[in-house]
């Protein structure tokens, strides 16, 4: 049985096509995005301003807080750190929280 080149983790992908949708980024297809892509820069073209956008859309999707400033900046650095992020938000959430808020669609094109 053919095995894939790579096993795409499911929570980066979504964070990949809210991201690319919200900013109207290539490639067409956002899995093609690597993960460790810079948020803020070269990588994606976003600024800070559009880090800020990010970090309401992520929260209003995913039930989390993103802290502000300096404290958002390691959270904000990659697809891969974001992803890392919101699953230690999720693990320490309080039993009966949603993890996640599939509705919400305010941030997504």
């Amino acid at each position: 049985m053919h095995q894939p080149a790579f096993i795409r983790d499911p929570l980066a992908s979504e964070l990949k096509h809210l991201i690319a949708g919200h900013f109207h980024l290539s490639p067409a297809d956002p899995d093609l995005m690597p993960d460790n892509a810079a948020l803020i820069g070269a990588d994606l073209g976003l600024d800070p301003l559009d880090a800020l956008e990010v970090a309401m859309c992520v929260e209003e999707r995913f039930n989390v807080i993103i802290p502000t400033a300096a404290e958002s900046r390691p959270a904000l650095a990659s697809i891969r750190s974001l992803a890392a992020f919101i699953r230690a938000q999720r693990s320490e959430a309080l039993p009966g929280q949603p993890a996640a808020m599939p509705w919400v669609q305010t941030c997504a094109s």
